[in-house]
């Protein structure tokens, strides 16, 4: 979602971005203080987007738009006029200087567009305002959604279903100017949380208007019981807990309903029709991105724009930067299938397909990152960064053993036993594919899948044992022949040899990965997959007939294997535009596709990535009322649907093939922005 450059917020704000009747502003380089990076408010778009979504079961649709145009102050809603905005800065306020909370009048024209608005809390990048500064994934969650929830609570909310802003009375200026918001819905149900213990903050001596806020969001939260998912597990039940502010006898819906009743029913009356309960995952796969180590760049790091899953969940695409840095190139980081079993937590791997000489594949990138890391930083920020980019806490474990061996550089210490596993892994799924990153991800999920048999029978599954790795590799789907077995074995054994040798360095590491990667560099594949699937995972697309045009004409014709995996290694350099032939897509588009172009152009519904393009049916790079009547008239049979085209992971149309890049490619079929069209390919 991109954010455009805006200097009419004040000095303190540079970038700005209205998503669902919401005005977010982007706190910039200004006090002091280094700018808040643009994925992360990307981050935030995001998130606004699962929470007002039309689509969502249960969702009352009028009453959802009463939110979107109360929360932008459209004429007739209660602050009309006066949109709401929502503040996004980084740190703190005294991290900059002067403070714009303390002093606003420091930060020209801040101070006019705050009174022109609606607004309450900020969102911080990288907090500091509780003392040691944590971005884990959970704890960036728990940031954004709690401070989103008080703006997008106190002016969309209230005003949105009938009766509701009586019943949410209480903002600063009804509690200071009169008693009757203690007649109201809402104070009646904190008061009975008060009263039952399940709401016990240590700020009682708050204004009401700041309890009632607070209670709002506690309340939200666990109905959608999110304390229990994203909240630190405090208690060792094994559920996330902020007792005693929060009780943990009231973290779901049941039990809110026993101890908070009235709570409850205000929540069900006013705030189920109208906000959506993210799926935990999403949000997990949108805050997965971090922010660059001290002393790196956002240019050095991999781009958000491209990221995407190979087992299909979460494609992003939108600006913003990744958790590794100086890849030497611009690739995709991707999270693929694994087991527990692997590891001593849920790590799932990662693929990576890099659009430079230097094929590194699943878990070599890992091993390579975490010895360029070690050298430039020490071992401390390398696992640091390694391990929040895999999801996991600061230690981690490899099969049933914390690393314990050393590998010794300089003043670097690395866990050889981690690495050397990590690095075996990379090469029996690399070299063992051959390149073709598809097919590398079925071999990374059938070692996952042999190592967790074994360990569900107490037995270890080595793969630098010969007559393990031949049982792995031989039988079943996706099996490989002997002389690619042995050469996989050779490989493993060579890192065998490194991780027992004592003066080996993490440069001799280093220096073997890449010399194992090399006879795979002049390799070129792509996964085809459909943009948008019903499911977590995408539909890839096996076995289907691709056309390949340049300048207009036809130059060649390509087909994806059963793995849905297009080979280009042999395509001459240069730029093509790539189309499906050969199926039968008449009927793709519907009137729901239609009326989603429509709510785009009159602003109800902002369409982003892959749905975007699909909006655009005559291909002249916006989507306006021409695209919604080409749509209406496909659909009646008066047009006919052309040829699904092919984008690469940045939305480009025109793909640029040099013959050893991989690609991320997504099928669109232009007017079907539901992506129901899935079902025809």
């Amino acid at each position: 979602m991109g954010f455009i450059a805006d200097n009419t917020n004040g000095s303190w704000f540079d970038r700005s971005l209205t998503i669902k009747g919401l005005e977010l502003v982007v706190a910039g380089d200004v006090g002091g203080q280094t700018a808040v990076p643009d994925y992360w408010a990307s981050n935030i778009a995001q998130t606004i987007d699962l929470l007002i979504d039309p689509d969502s079961i249960g969702i009352n649709e009028l009453a959802q738009n009463n939110l979107i145009a109360s929360l932008s102050g459209a004429a007739g809603t209660w602050h009309e006029g006066f949109p709401a905005a929502q503040r996004i800065a980084n740190g703190g306020g005294d991290e900059y200087s002067p403070d714009p909370l303390a002093d606003p009048s420091s930060y020209p024209g801040y101070e006019p567009w705050a009174d022109s608005r609606m607004v309450n809390d900020m969102v911080w990048y990288q907090n500091t305002s509780h003392g040691d500064m944590s971005i884990s994934i959970e704890n960036q969650i728990n940031e954004v959604l709690e401070h989103l929830m008080h703006t997008i609570h106190l002016y969309g909310v209230r005003g949105a279903v009938d009766g509701s802003f009586g019943a949410l009375m209480g903002n600063d200026v009804e509690v200071e100017s009169s008693e009757e918001y203690k007649s109201h819905a809402l104070y009646l149900a904190m008061e009975e949380a008060i009263d039952s213990g399940v709401f016990s903050p240590d700020y009682l001596d708050a204004p009401d208007n700041v309890l009632l806020k607070e209670y709002t969001y506690l309340l939200n939260f666990n109905m959608w019981e999110f304390g229990k998912e994203f909240w630190e597990d405090d208690n060792g039940d094994g559920l996330g807990s902020l007792a005693p502010e929060w009780s943990d006898a009231a973290r779901d819906p049941s039990d809110i309903l026993t101890h908070n009743p009235l709570g409850h029913a205000l929540f069900e009356t006013y705030f189920e029709p109208v906000l959506s309960r993210p799926d935990p995952s999403a949000l997990r796969e949108i805050f997965t991105v971090y922010a660059p180590a001290e002393g790196q760049t956002s240019d050095s790091l991999v781009t958000q724009g491209s990221v995407s899953r190979l087992n299909g969940s979460g494609h992003v695409l939108s600006d913003g930067v990744g958790a590794y840095s100086d890849l030497e190139g611009t690739g995709s980081i991707s999270l693929v299938g694994g087991q527990e079993a692997l590891t001593g937590r849920s790590f799932k791997g990662i693929y990576t397909s890099l659009s430079d000489s230097a094929a590194l594949s699943p878990l070599t990138t890992v091993a390579e990152r975490m010895i360029v890391l070690s050298l430039a930083s020490g071992i401390d920020d390398a696992f640091d960064q390694i391990a929040r980019g895999l999801g996991l806490g600061s230690e981690f474990s490899i099969g049933s053993n914390v690393a314990s061996l050393l590998v010794q550089s300089s003043d670097s210490v690395l866990g050889r036993d981690a690495l050397a596993l990590l690095s075996q892994l990379s090469v029996a799924t690399q070299i063992g594919s051959e390149g073709d990153p598809m097919l590398g991800l079925k071999l990374y999920e059938k070692i996952a899948a042999t190592a967790s048999s074994a360990a569900a029978q107490g037995l270890i599954f080595d793969l630098a044992d010969e007559a393990d790795l031949s049982n792995c590799f031989s039988a079943g789907d996706y099996a490989l022949n002997s002389d690619i077995i042995q050469r996989i074995y050779s490989a493993i054994l060579d890192i065998e040899a490194i991780s027992h040798e004592e003066s080996s360095t993490l440069e001799d590491f280093e220096a073997t990965l890449l010399e194992l990667a090399l006879p795979l560099v002049d390799k070129s594949h792509a996964a085809l997959r459909f943009w948008a699937s019903d499911s977590e995972n995408w539909m890839l697309l096996p076995g289907v007939t691709i056309q390949v045009k340049q300048s207009d004409a036809d130059a060649f014709i390509v087909h994806s294997s059963a793995l849905s995996s297009v080979d280009f290694s042999s395509v001459e350099s240069g730029s093509y535009a790539l189309e499906l032939s050969g199926v039968d897509i008449s009927t793709a588009v519907n009137i729901t596709d239609a009326v989603s172009i429509l709510k785009d152009i009159v602003g109800l519904s902002a369409l982003s990535g892959f749905a975007r393009h699909a909006a655009d049916v005559n291909g002249d790079d916006r989507v306006d009322i021409s695209d919604a009547v080409l749509a209406l008239k496909m659909i009646v049979g008066l047009e006919n649907v052309p040829a699904p085209i092919i984008f690469d992971h940045l939305g480009n149309r025109e793909i640029a093939f040099n013959g050893f890049s991989n690609y991320d490619l997504y099928v669109v079929i232009l007017g079907d922005v539901d992506g129901s069209g899935v079902s025809l390919l």
